[in-house]
């Protein structure tokens, strides 16, 4: 077998243990101890995040405020997001020629133009939605309970995408240069490999409230998880001049 496959399927198998993961996370919850009609903050909990994630359409017990506040907050993200993305993905097909060529110096310049100008281009999306988290939620709705929740949950979510152009730029360089073990490691941090774990620690203890900060905490700890990547190949990779000598 060759390397290309053997990290091709220990990739397999990573994504695999997570779905598994995400499986126990379902179980987690005791169906034994919720019968139709149960009531209480659990149940809110647990509705408000099935609804979120698509798997509900019903009523949730006293959280209508907190549905209709999470779904701007979301599509702030969301748009925010796509802009860090757009930055990453820019930068995928000059790492992939420039690191082919063996121009390592030009991939390391442009790994720290991408992480600089992401940095600043969503910071200042970001904290627009910090500033004017009360004024971006009242567009969208008008009621002040929806008003009051989503501005807490907007500031959060905020805080949380300043850090994602280190994760998006870091997981672009490393599917460009076809490390595809790192990359499918990095790809996974988010949304599984600290989300999950980040989720039940915090709605256990916090209840509500960690539901809607458990992504901003997840995306921190990816990004900071991904900076050692970004230390190792800016400082381990050869520059162009000592390859061609």
């Amino acid at each position: 077998m060759t390397e290309k496959r053997k990290k091709l399927c220990i990739a397999l198998v990573v994504v695999f243990a997570v779905n598994i993961l995400i499986i126990s996370l379902v179980q987690y919850v005791d169906a034994a101890s919720y019968k139709k009609g149960s009531t209480g903050s659990v149940v809110s909990q647990i509705q408000t995040l099935l609804k979120n994630q698509g798997f509900y359409s019903g009523a949730v017990d006293d959280g209508d405020a907190v549905i209709a506040a999470m779904s701007v907050v979301n599509r702030f993200s969301s748009f925010v997001m796509c802009v860090g993305l757009g930055i990453g993905q820019g930068f995928q097909p000059v790492a992939s020629f420039n690191y082919q060529a063996k121009e390592y110096t030009r991939v390391k310049k442009g790994l720290v133009f991408t992480l600089g100008f992401g940095s600043c281009f969503v910071g200042v999306l970001a904290i627009f939605g910090i500033v004017f988290s009360n004024e971006i939620i009242y567009v969208f709705q008008k009621s002040d309970d929806v008003i009051k929740v989503g501005s807490f949950a907007l500031k959060m979510a905020s805080i949380g995408v300043m850090f994602m152009p280190i994760s998006v730029s870091v997981n672009m360089l490393y599917q460009s240069i076809r490390k595809a073990f790192i990359a499918s490691f990095l790809s996974l941090l988010r949304s599984g490999l600290t989300f999950i774990p980040v989720l039940l620690i915090l709605v256990h203890y916090t209840g509500l409230t960690g539901i809607m900060i458990a992504q901003p905490i997840a995306d921190i700890i990816s990004s900071l998880i991904c900076v050692p990547f970004v230390l190792y190949f800016l400082f381990k990779t050869p520059n162009t001049k000592e390859v061609v000598e």
